[in-house]
């Protein structure tokens, strides 16, 4: 039987004794501290599998932090984008 690439993912997910929930903890708030310095929010926070869809992680106190932390994660981005914060790039042009 060859299973597909979602299949494996929701395996994945779904066996969270694979890894503890502690380090699972642990690493999201460095990555989330990774990206309130600057970094992609693709290229940090969403690096946690668990995070892409909480609902199928069986262990309650595992999907519990990980549906706080994407609220916590969708007020932050709230807070920014009202304020109207945004990342200033400049570009210089030399001129020979």
């Amino acid at each position: 039987m060859c299973s597909t690439r979602a299949d494996r993912q929701t395996d994945i997910l779904a066996d969270s004794s694979t890894l503890p929930a502690p380090e699972v903890e642990v690493n999201s708030v460095f990555v989330q501290a990774t990206w309130l310095e600057g970094h992609s929010l693709a290229q940090t926070v969403f690096i946690n599998l668990y995070l892409h869809d909480p609902s199928v992680v069986k262990d309650r106190t595992l999907r519990t932090f990980c549906v706080c932390f994407l609220k916590l994660v969708d007020s932050i981005r709230d807070r920014i984008n009202r304020a109207s914060v945004f990342e200033e790039v400049r570009f210089f042009v030399e001129i020979s």
